[in-house]
């Protein structure tokens, strides 16, 4: 699973691309709220595993996750009562995180572990590969990506209740986002995590999102 940072970095990275999203979103407010949305679960502390799941369509393989996620986006959508940008972020979200863990979660957690235990500092890698990511959250707070188009959207998406996701509980995420957790952060640089490799994160989110799209498509006019 992804940290937020990640997240938007990966959305910011399809919203700019001239593929499906690109072309699709019409209000980057709602669409980058959606992008945070499905890791408000965990507003009041870690939520249980059926919770966090739930709310990110996981199942244990990433085949069944992808394909989980596939069914999800397609149901949605013919639910007109939901923003189509809120919707459009929600499943970049919880792709990413299925891409995440499929391409980088492995390799990021050991190699944070093994960068702590070379600097000769306590080496849980569960716990260094969060560390490592919310040392990559911070450094992108004075990234032109996050100050001049992420985070000014951001403020303006309007919650709606989305998922599992009740309106509520996303409108206290989204400020705890912009003014809370900046301020949590680690000050030290990451020592594993670039923005080049969740640029490349973000790239293949696009290829395994226009997959999906293709075949809901393919699905809707029987098959053709």
């Amino acid at each position: 699973m992804a940290s937020i940072m990640i997240h938007l970095a990966v959305a910011y990275r399809l919203a700019q691309s001239e593929g499906f999203c690109s072309t699709a979103i019409r209000d980057r407010g709602s669409y980058y709220l959606g992008a945070v949305a499905p890791d408000a679960v965990n507003m009041d502390g870690f939520a249980p595993k059926a919770l966090r799941w739930a709310a990110h369509r996981r199942e244990k393989t990433v085949k069944e996750w992808y394909h989980s996620i596939a069914g999800f986006w397609k149901t949605q959508l013919q639910n007109n009562r939901i923003n189509p940008d809120l919707l459009l972020g929600y499943v970049v979200h919880i792709l990413t995180d299925a891409a995440f863990d499929e391409t980088l979660h492995n390799p990021i957690w050991a190699a944070a572990a093994k960068a702590a235990r070379l600097l000769g500092e306590p080496s849980d890698e569960k716990e260094e590969g969060w560390n490592e990511c919310y040392r990559f959250d911070r450094s992108q707070l004075s990234s032109d990506w996050w100050t001049k188009e992420v985070r000014p959207a951001l403020s303006t998406g309007k919650p709606e209740n989305i998922g599992t996701i009740p309106v509520q509980l996303l409108s206290r995420y989204q400020a705890d986002l912009l003014e809370s957790y900046p301020r949590i952060l680690p000050t030290q640089p990451p020592r594993v995590i670039t923005l080049e490799m969740v640029w490349l994160l973000g790239d293949y989110v696009e290829t395994v999102m226009q997959e999906i799209w293709s075949e809901i498509r393919k699905n809707e006019n029987g098959g053709r």
